[in-house]
C-alpha cells in the first residue's frame, strides 16, 4: 500500500499475483493450461466474470496479468486501472475493504 493513503483493496477484488504466472525455477511464463487454471480458480475466466479490472499499486504487475490474459491466453474482456491503488486508496469517500 506504499503511495496510497488506505490500506485494503477495492470491494469484491481477488487476488491473482503476477508472480504466480511464473515458474519459479527460471521466472518463464507457465504453461497456458496452468494459467487457465489460476484464473479459473480466481473466477476471472470469460465464462465466469463479464469484465474483468487489473490492478496492484502502480499498474505494472496489473499490465502483466493483462498481457497474460489478451496476448497469451487470447482473452478481451479485460482492462488495466491505470490509477491502480495508488489513486483510489488515496480518493476521499471510496469504499476500502480489509
Amino acid at each position: 500500500d506504499h503511495g496510497a493513503e488506505a490500506y485494503g483493496r477495492i470491494p469484491g477484488a481477488v487476488h491473482v499475483h503476477a508472480r504466480d504466472l511464473m515458474d519459479p525455477s527460471d521466472f518463464t511464463v507457465k504453461p497456458d493450461a496452468e494459467l487457465v487454471s489460476i484464473f479459473r480458480t480466481a473466477g476471472v475466466a470469460p465464462d465466469q466474470a463479464e469484465e474483468v479490472i487489473a490492478y496492484c499499486r502502480l499498474s505494472h504487475r496489473a499490465s502483466a496479468i493483462w498481457f497474460t490474459m489478451t496476448q497469451l491466453l487470447g482473452w478481451q474482456h479485460i482492462r488495466v486501472y491505470d490509477g491502480s491503488w495508488t489513486e483510489c486508496g488515496s480518493a476521499v469517500g471510496l469504499p476500502v475493504e480489509r
